[in-house]
């Protein structure tokens, strides 16, 4: 989606998470790395909420320009985009994409940790502007598990200039 977008004239930056904060440029994309080790953190989800705080303080001094859309990928980098969002206040649009839900990884209904998540997914996916399913079993699980709007089932048979065409509606 990347590139797609980068051929289509947007200014183009993926934030990923890594062991040393970084930027570099691939192809016209720019990639901001921001240090923030899972092994730091107690769990998953104490690494996933400290997420947003982290990229939050230092996202706008690498970002100085409006931001049309924010578009994060599972729970983690939704909740970060989200972050990102309120904290710009500017009317940015948020897209997540979903590979999978937590009730197709693990049984919220007989795990605190996956029940956390799913918990975190909801109201993350919830907020956004527009969800991306990435298979059939994502869709499936996001409409019959949460309350969310509907998704856009963009699996590989899905041209990629039609999942492009959400980012210019």
């Amino acid at each position: 989606m990347a590139s797609g977008l980068r051929s289509m004239g947007w200014d183009v930056y993926v934030v990923v998470p890594s062991d040393r904060d970084s930027d570099d440029e691939l192809f016209g994309i720019n990639l901001l790395r921001i240090g923030l080790d899972v092994r730091d953190h107690p769990s998953v989800v104490a690494y996933g909420l400290s997420l947003p705080s982290q990229v939050m303080r230092k996202l706008p001094y690498l970002i100085r320009r409006k931001i049309g859309v924010i578009h994060g990928f599972e729970w983690g980098g939704c909740l970060m985009a989200y972050s990102f969002k309120v904290l710009l206040g500017d009317g940015s649009k948020m897209f997540c994409s979903v590979l999978s839900t937590e009730y197709q990884r693990g049984d919220p209904r007989s795990s605190s940790l996956s029940a956390s998540i799913a918990s975190i997914e909801e109201y993350v996916f919830s907020k956004s502007d527009l969800l991306l399913a990435h298979s059939k079993q994502a869709y499936e699980s996001l409409l019959s598990n949460y309350t969310v709007k509907q998704p856009l089932l963009a699996t590989p048979d899905l041209p990629l200039d039609r999942v492009l065409e959400v980012y210019v509606k």
